[in-house]
């Protein structure tokens, strides 16, 4: 997994896209697990 981006990121790019902050940090996770699934040889 790549580096937890820091809160301040996170709430920086929720305050761009309009949204709280914990969609941002929520989706940065499901994206996460989604490449470590699709890289899974099933």
């Amino acid at each position: 997994m790549n580096a937890v981006p820091s809160k301040i990121v996170i709430e920086e790019v929720a305050l761009e896209l309009g949204i709280d902050p914990a969609f941002v940090e929520k989706d940065w996770y499901v994206v996460q697990m989604l490449k470590l699934i699709a890289g899974m040889d099933l």
